[in-house]
């Protein structure tokens, strides 16, 4: 063991307090090395709203957001979340052609989603369910943009989202640059 962690006194509190939680660990076995996370700066909105516009979306699109939107209810509800993500992880992985993505296929996809969204539940306070709703619904098209975690101190805030390279699917560039990105799937 490390005689730096084992030692850590009143100054440092806070790493003994994460070392009992498990969150940091100092056996090389049992933890890993810490690496920065590498995201691309979110700069753009995928899809920009128009509010007077509808949307072209087809019965096939609703019924894979109810179905995309009942997975990931079901799996936030009866699974940890490190199992859900390592399972979108595998997912994504093993469907990887390595091609690149063809924004102008998946934007459509994406409008229909956020066009659908309110028939099943409000983004608001739920970027956790959206994000996971939006990857779920993208993989039954063969699309797999990464799922971005991210926190921000001051106060501290954790937020998730969707993006493709440097395009926001489900929120605002602006506002997501205010994270800084811990996890990227």
């Amino acid at each position: 063991m490390d005689p730096t962690l084992d030692s850590a006194g009143p100054e440092n509190g806070l790493l003994a307090k994460m070392l009992s939680q498990g969150l940091l660990v100092a056996d090389p076995i049992k933890g890993k090395e810490a690496a920065p996370v590498v995201a691309p700066q979110p700069r753009d909105a995928l899809v920009e709203y128009d509010f007077d516009v509808r949307p072209r979306t087809t019965r096939g699109q609703l019924w894979s957001l109810l179905r995309a939107h009942a997975a990931a209810r079901w799996s936030l509800g009866h699974r940890p979340i490190k199992a859900v993500v390592e399972k979108a992880r595998q997912r994504k992985h093993r469907a990887q052609s390595g091609a690149s993505v063809d924004l102008s296929a998946m934007r459509p996809l994406v409008t229909a989603f956020l066009y659908l969204r309110p028939w099943f539940y409000t983004a608001r306070n739920a970027c956790l369910l959206d994000s996971l709703t939006l990857i779920n619904f993208l993989a039954r098209y063969g699309f797999f943009p990464e799922w971005v975690f991210g926190v921000k101190t001051d106060p501290f805030y954790a937020h998730c989202w969707v993006q493709e390279g440097d395009c926001v699917c489900n929120d605002t560039p602006d506002y997501v640059r205010g994270f800084s990105p811990i996890l990227v799937v």
